[in-house]
């Protein structure tokens, strides 16, 4: 399986959203996406919103293979955590610590706004979440 996250912030720090969407490209077209999730921090930093994303996939019940991201931070940190490095004076040590993860995982880096239809999908679901804070929906 496939684990699509990104993250997105107003500011930087300022209010964020984070999404996630776990995909089987095996299936047919219709019926790819297995999970979606999504959330919002009033005040929080694109890095932050980025390893949130992150954790909640890994988090699901459903086993992750790859993980596509357009987060350099996220794939060194990966590649950090694979290599059973301690994360506890990084910055960010409180989420990092919180990363379930499991060797075999592949991180592969894609360029954001590059037409990949599952990262344009989360992308623009981080961005939504981020918004409904700096203009809140109703």
């Amino acid at each position: 399986m496939n684990l699509y996250i990104d993250g997105s912030c107003k500011g930087n720090p300022g209010p964020g959203g984070w999404a996630y969407v776990i995909v089987d490209s095996t299936l047919p077209v219709d019926r790819q996406i297995l999970e979606i999730m999504s959330g919002s921090e009033p005040y929080t930093t694109n890095n932050r919103m980025e390893l949130t994303a992150l954790i909640k996939g890994l988090e699901s019940l459903i086993k992750i293979d790859t993980i596509y991201t357009d987060s350099m931070y996220i794939v060194y940190g990966c590649r950090w955590l694979e290599q059973n490095k301690d994360y506890s004076s990084r910055p960010n040590a409180d989420l990092w610590s919180k990363v379930s993860w499991r060797k075999g995982i592949q991180v592969k880096h894609i360029r954001a706004h590059s037409g990949n239809k599952y990262n344009e999908f989360v992308d623009k679901l981080a961005s939504f979440e981020a918004n409904k804070i700096v203009q809140p929906l109703g």
